[in-house]
């Protein structure tokens, strides 16, 4: 980051804005009067817009590490990313059938038949058929998978302190408040 000094204000822009912005000054040293929206145009020419093909282009390469990556996690946990997610959900969750669960996490119900029969196989939850009818049925977390995801939220927790210790309280709030974000917008 540099600081620009233009009549009595201080600029902080990035050195890539930098030479748009020397530019511009050229043009404003011209004009007798300041303005704040020749300025702001400079700044939003695409330079610091966070829509601009390089950018978009770093979050891309970002977001497909950081996928690759947090899908290797099993070794962190015994569990991969769809029996965590699954169990995660179930234990916060009275009993839910295979319809809620796609709806809830966005997946078509053979996508959730399939991952449930992995759990169930494994003897991480239970299926406990509707009373009311008999073509449908529910899953419910064992005692074991509870106690598996546990463990695996456990190893989760301390692998995540590591990466994060050196991180400032602050930059750890940034991130998760930014992540949210992310998360709420792809829910859209």
């Amino acid at each position: 980051m540099i600081y620009v000094y233009y009549t009595t204000i201080y600029l902080k822009v990035n050195v890539t804005c930098f030479m748009a912005l020397t530019k511009q000054l050229t043009i404003f040293n011209r004009a007798p009067v300041f303005s704040l929206i020749l300025w702001r145009r400079v700044l939003n020419k695409g330079l610091n817009n966070p829509m601009n093909e390089k950018n978009l282009d770093a979050l891309n390469n970002e977001m497909m590490t950081l996928i690759r990556r947090s899908t290797l996690d099993k070794k962190h946990g015994g569990l991969d990313r769809s029996s965590y997610t699954l169990l995660h959900y179930l234990s916060r969750h009275d009993k839910t059938g295979v319809k809620a669960l796609a709806e809830e996490l966005g997946l078509d119900t053979s996508t959730i038949s399939r991952q449930t029969a992995v759990l169930e196989s494994k003897d991480y939850v239970v299926r406990i058929p509707d009373p009311q009818d008999g073509r449908s049925s529910y899953f419910q977390i064992t005692e074991f998978g509870a106690q598996s995801l546990a463990n695996a939220r456990r190893l989760r927790l301390q692998r995540y302190e590591e990466i994060f210790e050196e991180w400032s309280p602050e930059e750890c709030q940034t991130f998760r408040t930014l992540l949210a974000k992310l998360n709420r917008k792809l829910t859209e």
